[in-house]
């Protein structure tokens, strides 16, 4: 009897499984949505202290550069560079990973993209930055029950406002960081960061840079896929704007 018995639970939770499972795995929904959160990030010094030599590899250049500042002293940068003010270019990356094999990756040292004047090698040979700003958006995915299968909260951080010799507004660097990611079963979720052009919104006389990020992320199960981004624009004055 207790064979029976079990043989019947059996079938009928193949059953559930045949019918149920595959509802589950269904995205039906998507919301993103602006939070907010504690400045931790930038408190604790994280973004604050991204190396310029994190962005680009040391050249015999640089190690000569190093040896002959060391000896003859420091020379302001600005006198060194010969900048095109009103070329703006990003000497940082253009893609990055921000979820890879479903982990957060987080990596300040290089992970940032920037939007400078051309002949400028790190952040640091300008002047006048403000304080790193950040802001935070949170993706959720629910399946057919309402179950939310995937949470990912991310954060969009960039340092803005600084001149060459006190001409223009740039951005010394801009990053988008995990901040939170729950995947349940059944699921694989993949995100990048990727920054599409960087461009003058000024003049030449009063260059100011303009960035867009684009954060793009795939939702996978056994039954779905999903593929969407959300788009950004900011710039050396400040200004934030997501794009839709």
């Amino acid at each position: 009897m207790s064979r029976l018995f079990a043989l019947v639970l059996m079938l009928g939770s193949y059953s559930w499984a045949q019918t149920e499972v595959p509802q589950y795995l269904k995205i039906t929904q998507v919301q993103i949505q602006e939070v907010q959160l504690p400045e931790t990030l930038l408190a604790n010094g994280g973004i604050g202290s991204v190396d310029c030599r994190g962005l680009r590899p040391l050249s015999a250049t640089d190690l000569v550069s190093d040896v002959t500042g060391a000896v003859s002293g420091e020379v302001n940068p600005l006198d060194q560079l010969d900048m095109m003010v009103d070329k703006i270019i990003n000497i940082g990356k253009k893609i990055w990973k921000i979820v890879e094999a479903g982990k957060p990756v987080v990596n300040f040292r290089t992970d940032v993209a920037t939007a400078m004047p051309a002949g400028a090698q790190c952040w640091d040979d300008l002047e006048g930055w403000q304080f790193p700003t950040s802001k935070a958006y949170r993706s959720t995915f629910k399946n057919v029950y309402g179950i939310t299968v995937v949470d990912f909260t991310y954060r969009v951080t960039y340092l803005y406002g600084g001149s060459a010799n006190g001409v223009g507004k740039y951005i010394g660097y801009a990053t988008v960081s995990p901040v939170n990611l729950n995947v349940l079963w059944g699921f694989t979720f993949n995100s990048t960061a990727t920054i599409p052009t960087t461009y003058n919104m000024g003049s030449k006389s009063k260059p100011v840079a303009g960035m867009q990020v684009l954060v793009q992320w795939k939702v996978e199960s056994a039954i779905s896929s999903i593929e969407q981004s959300q788009a950004f624009a900011l710039n050396g004055l400040g200004a934030f704007q997501e794009l839709k």
